[in-house]
């Protein structure tokens, strides 16, 4: 049977036996990405898990790859030392894993692999930068020029 013809038949609900089905109706679009759901979903599920293992610690972003397998997890060090952060979230990773898991309705969860947020430490070196520039004094404002 041709497509065009099993096409017209399934608009008149009717299949080559005679027997009648219904149509579904499109799904409507979904106004953001599956990705972006998903990075929402884990940030979520794993927020109370990192704040209860790991003190001074915050999570800017999550990113994931294009399979949804492995999540980016972008964070920043409030208090302590980076490196001893970056080095204690890699060993407990596997853990908030399974965690993460047991709260999440996902048929696979993705791997964690933890990053510190580049842009966030850039943003605050340059916070530190503006905060390092001593402020005008009253007799550069007098002078009559616009900076």
């Amino acid at each position: 049977m041709s497509l065009k013809r099993c096409a017209l038949l399934k608009r008149r609900r009717l299949c080559e036996t005679g027997v009648s089905f219904s149509v579904k109706p499109p799904l409507p679009r979904r106004s953001y990405p599956r990705g972006h759901r998903i990075a929402s979903l884990v940030r979520r599920g794993l927020s109370p898990i990192l704040a209860a293992a790991h003190t001074g610690v915050s999570i800017r972003r999550i990113s994931l790859n294009g399979d949804f397998s492995v999540a980016i997890v972008h964070y920043s060090v409030l208090s302590g030392d980076p490196a001893k952060s970056q080095e204690m979230l890699s060993q407990d990773s596997s853990r908030m894993r399974r965690r993460l898991a047991a709260s999440l309705n996902m048929r696979a969860t993705p791997k964690l692999v933890f990053a510190p947020d580049e842009e966030g430490i850039a943003a605050d070196d340059m916070q530190k930068f503006l905060d390092s520039i001593p402020p005008a004094s009253d007799s550069d404002s007098d002078s009559g020029s616009p900076l």
